[in-house]
């Protein structure tokens, strides 16, 4: 009888080291094309990174995608994490319900359940003292709202002699941007962070072969869930199961609102609040 060994021999010899190989690359796992700050254990970190311009293919400028998108966990353990129809110009029914339980009193819920909002870019790395790798590549950035004010502040100086930043530009008019992470309250905390002083970015600093990726693609309007669905599975996950009678309701409530404008409500108001408290507790 032949041996375990033995056997693993004739094996190893009838296995080729190019077709191993060829084998192991086509099950290689796909690297994210997300860059995210490597911190410390204190939750300290820093990088420099420099946004980057996207045009799609129909010659529109899409700096960066706003990306509004819901995430909690119900009763029975089902997470609903869903990205909302606001973010293709869209009513968005979940919004509609959260209000509802602000106005009712259960604030808590409507907090726990609270839209998120966050934004996508294209950035290029160029200094990340934790993960040297990722030096002179471009990957896509997911931020929160306290960056974004950074680069609102950046393009509207409050002096006459600061010159406005283009912050996506690699123009002269352009600037790196210093991320700096630290942890207050147990939370991340990016107010130290600023832009550099304006300069173009420097050719050698890209490794070349590469290119920006499609921000389209986040709002492709065949990826959101059509209303129905996206109540069907809020209500699935806040009660455990589908319900219905709540969902015609619903639908019943968002047809009389559709032309109704929230921009000027108090409700609004609460919830966008609510929007950016979120945001930077991510």
């Amino acid at each position: 009888m032949t041996s375990l060994f033995e056997t693993l021999k004739e094996q190893s010899k009838t296995l080729g080291f190019d077709e191993l190989n060829e084998y192991v690359k086509g099950h290689e796992t796909k690297k994210s094309k997300f860059w995210r700050l490597k911190t410390d254990g204190a939750g300290n970190g820093k990088a420099i990174i420099r946004f980057l311009p996207f045009k799609s293919e129909d010659g529109k400028v899409i700096p960066f995608v706003k990306e509004l998108s819901y995430y909690f966990i119900g009763p029975d353990g089902q997470v609903f994490n869903e990205k909302s129809p606001a973010m293709i110009g869209l009513q968005d029914p979940i919004y509609d319900e959260i209000k509802k339980l602000w106005n009712s009193g259960r604030e808590e819920e409507a907090r726990a359940r609270g839209r998120r909002t966050r934004f996508i870019t294209n950035v290029l790395v160029i200094s990340d003292p934790e993960a040297r790798e990722n030096e002179g590549k471009i990957f896509l950035y997911r931020f929160g709202v306290k960056i974004f004010e950074k680069i609102f502040a950046a393009m509207n100086p409050q002096f006459d002699d600061e010159k406005p930043i283009n912050p996506f530009s690699v123009l002269d008019d352009g600037a790196d941007f210093k991320l700096i992470q630290t942890t207050v309250a147990g939370f991340p905390n990016y107010d130290q962070s600023r832009f550099s002083e304006r300069k173009a970015l420097d050719p050698s600093l890209l490794k070349e072969g590469q290119e920006v990726h499609d921000l389209s693609v986040f709002l492709d309007p065949s990826t959101f869930k059509s209303p129905e669905k996206l109540l069907s599975r809020y209500f699935e996950v806040v009660n455990g199961k589908s319900v219905s009678s709540s969902i015609d309701d619903a639908m019943e409530s968002l047809e009389k609102d559709d032309e109704a404008t929230q921009e000027n409500s108090k409700e609004d108001e609460i919830l966008d609040d609510l929007d950016e408290i979120l945001a930077e507790m991510e």
